[in-house]
């Protein structure tokens, strides 16, 4: 009589305790990734108002300035200059502030990395990367951008855009007023985010 033979209840256990510890290995990775991209988003929406609060104390112009080269991470790093600043981001402030330079010597406006809040520039975890930053302006899609925070407590207008190109869509856009972050997980435009 041929008898047919299967698997031992010690194979089918060394079998589970293979697939286990390789899950084992491979889903706190996953974890870790995706923990870090919700972490680093997290970290760019409170950063705001710590911002405009540090601002604020130490009578500086800080700003976020982003960076979205075109086949490199994107990351993005905190700077700041003594006292408050004008800023040129919309025809308006340009023009006005030509119209004060004529009569006075031009000074150079000088934004140094602020490390006391950043001690380095904060890579986005692959596969993120600004889609874009919207400000009253104008979209930038590539090249440098910066969002501000005046002395006076305000804060520049703007909808940050970070994506992995496919289901992850998150917008981080700051209160004007008193500078604190908001984290929306779709892709609003700030003329959207004004009619709120």
């Amino acid at each position: 009589m041929n008898r047919t033979r299967g698997f031992t209840l010690v194979e089918i256990m060394v079998v589970l305790a293979i697939v286990g510890a390789m899950a084992g290995m491979i889903l706190p990775r996953m974890g870790s990734r995706n923990n870090k991209i919700k972490s680093t988003v997290r970290n760019l929406s409170v950063l705001g108002k710590q911002l405009q609060n540090n601002a604020r104390l130490y009578n500086k112009t800080y700003r976020i300035a982003f960076s979205l080269p075109e086949d490199e991470e994107h990351y993005f790093l905190v700077e700041s200059a003594e006292g408050p600043q004008i800023v040129e981001n919309t025809e308006e402030e340009i023009e006005r502030r030509e119209e004060l330079e004529e009569d006075k010597e031009e000074e150079e406006i000088v934004f140094n990395p602020d490390l006391k809040i950043l001690k380095k520039p904060i890579v986005l975890p692959s596969p993120l990367y600004f889609e874009k930053i919207e400000l009253s302006s104008g979209e930038i899609t590539e090249g440098e951008a910066y969002v501000h925070f005046f002395p006076q407590g305000l804060v520049e207008e703007v909808a940050i855009h970070i994506t992995d190109g496919e289901d992850l869509n998150w917008t981080v856009t700051y209160n004007t007023l008193v500078g604190k972050g908001h984290i929306i997980s779709s892709h609003v435009s700030l003329k959207d985010i004004r009619g709120r």
